[in-house]
């Protein structure tokens, strides 16, 4: 917690003191690609009574107060992913897409049926809001003598034993 109220301290100073400011923000992320969404470690306001709606230039920095919020599932690990090359099975009907991040009929490469097997080509995973993440996977299998591949949901797929 102090490195984040240090954060908003330092912000303050940079921008010139309180009397330049009415409130400094602070969101602090895992990793630099998530920056511009929502945070997923932590956020600070330090603000007038710790209130960003009370965002004043002329408050006194005395009536400025932290107010913060860290997000538990920063402590937990990320998801594991299945590693390039591994075999794998669809634990339900899925389809496959050309984009990972549609589901749309346009977008369909193909049906993959429950108990299809699969490899991985590679992954992705993204960041969602707070400690969500989304993982896809692009996978190669073999139907009817034809090889497809496509994105499909994590949720669908289980690695063979």
């Amino acid at each position: 917690m102090n490195n984040i109220k240090s954060l908003a301290a330092k912000e303050l100073l940079r921008a010139g003191g309180a009397g330049s400011l009415g409130a400094v923000g602070v969101f602090v992320y895992r990793d630099a690609a998530e920056a511009g969404g929502a945070y997923s470690v932590a956020r600070a306001d330090f603000a007038p009574h710790g209130d960003w709606a009370a965002a004043n230039d002329e408050a006194p920095i005395t009536d400025w107060k932290l107010d913060y919020d860290i997000v538990d599932s920063y402590f937990k690990p990320l998801p594991a992913l299945i590693e390039a090359g591994a075999s794998v099975r669809f634990v339900e009907t899925a389809m496959l897409s050309d984009d990972p991040d549609s589901a749309m009929d346009e977008n369909r490469v193909v049906d993959a049926r429950k108990g299809q097997k699969a490899t991985v080509v590679k992954s992705l995973r993204e960041h969602l809001s707070g400690g969500l993440y989304s993982v896809q996977y692009y996978v190669r299998l073999e139907m009817k003598r034809k090889t497809y591949e496509g994105w499909v949901d994590a949720g669908s797929l289980e690695v063979n034993e």
